[in-house]
């Protein structure tokens, strides 16, 4: 049942949801399968990662200079050679650890609708919400893959950096010119790029039908905080975090 679940929910997410709200059993919550579709998650998301692996890494000297020019001018001398190794190192660690980036991603989101929505009389279980939010995450595997396809047919002309992995996603900023927008502003639509704003809808339909709540106070509820949350990211990336 649950793989037609996340089938449905890419064309019909409110019948989708509602056979989940039909279905699910509280005492059932561990038994749901969570963990295949983490599974199926890692499998999709870690041949994109090594894709990608060999373009990050040719950014890696620069990332090391600029580590330790920073570090110099805090009056600590560090070997260049020494932070580059560490930052391959970190790089190919990263790879081998994304199902555990995934997992603890869905957790943190998860955690934050569950004591946020309380408030607001939602009384959704975390087991819901958990279920909810891993199967929306869907979205966010399915970015990853069009973005390094994206990369692959460019042959990577608008990756000049490790930020741009982030601000060249498919999203309404590609409709600007970078070098004449503002920054924060080019970032900021780089953030909330198409398949992230489906994210938001999917998690909306999910928490509206599963809380049986109204789709648009549901909505509101979700987007606000995401605007904040969008916002602090866009200012990072312009700081080059």
């Amino acid at each position: 049942m649950w793989y037609k679940i996340l089938i449905n929910i890419i064309d019909k997410p409110f019948a989708a949801f509602r056979q989940l709200r039909e279905n699910y059993e509280e005492n059932e919550f561990y038994k749901y399968p969570w963990l295949w579709l983490l599974l199926i998650y890692s499998l999709l998301v870690i041949p994109t990662y090594y894709i990608m692996l060999p373009q990050m890494k040719q950014f890696a000297p620069q990332l090391a200079r600029e580590t330790a020019e920073k570090m110099s001018t805090a009056g600590r001398d560090i070997d260049e050679g020494e932070i580059l190794g560490g930052i391959v190192k970190g790089f190919n660690i990263q790879g081998a650890f994304m199902p555990v980036n995934i997992l603890f991603a869905i957790l943190i989101v998860a955690t934050f609708l569950w004591v946020y929505l309380y408030f607001f009389s939602y009384n959704l279980t975390f087991g819901k919400i958990w279920i909810i939010v891993m199967l929306a995450y869907f979205t966010q595997v399915a970015g990853g893959i069009v973005n390094t396809i994206y990369h692959i047919v460019s042959d990577y002309k608008f990756m000049n950096s490790l930020q741009d992995i982030r601000s060249s996603a498919i999203g309404f900023q590609m409709l600007l010119n970078k070098e004449t927008t503002l920054p924060f502003l080019y970032n900021f639509l780089a953030v909330n790029n198409v398949l992230a704003l489906w994210n938001i809808a999917i998690l909306t339909v999910g928490l509206s039908v599963m809380g049986k709540k109204a789709f648009t106070k549901t909505l509101a509820l979700v987007f606000i905080p995401w605007l904040i949350l969008s916002a602090g990211l866009a200012m990072l990336m312009n700081l080059g975090v």
